[in-house]
């Protein structure tokens, strides 16, 4: 099933899909605006004593849940560039695709086959990813 996107007043026909949305709004330059934001947001919290963590979650629509998972994620290419882009700006980005991949095994997957949002068993990969950062940042703290 490949998921179609469409605004108000549109056609079935003129519906795009995920990947062509999200392509075409990198192309314009659209998702810009949104790293200028995170970077201000780094900046108050650094200036708070406190640290920014963005976290880079795989878009799992249209990806197929077989048993090689994401492995061959089909949109490797643009879910590196926030990270990419993140971090030169200063700002820590986590990706977690490598904590989801290979995650989707016959019988237990991470995204719920209608909306592919994270199920439990994501919710657990993500947890603990997230665990082991705020160890890193947090140290004895923790």
């Amino acid at each position: 099933m490949l998921t179609r996107l469409k605004h108000a007043g549109e056609s079935d026909s003129d519906a795009v899909s995920y990947e062509e949305c999200v392509r075409a709004n990198v192309a314009a330059g659209r998702h810009v605006v949104v790293y200028d934001a995170l970077e201000t947001i780094h900046s108050l919290a650094t200036a708070a004593g406190s640290e920014l963590v963005v976290i880079g979650i795989p878009g799992l629509l249209d990806v197929p849940l077989t048993a090689r998972g994401l492995e061959e994620y089909p949109y490797r290419d643009l879910h590196d560039l926030p990270c990419q882009q993140l971090q030169t700006r200063g700002v820590r980005c986590v990706d977690v695709l490598e904590a989801f991949a290979g995650a989707h095994l016959p019988d237990r997957t991470i995204s719920w086959e209608q909306d592919r949002h994270s199920n439990d068993a994501g919710h657990e990969r993500l947890a603990a990813t997230m665990e082991s950062v705020l160890r890193e940042i947090l140290g004895e703290r923790i």
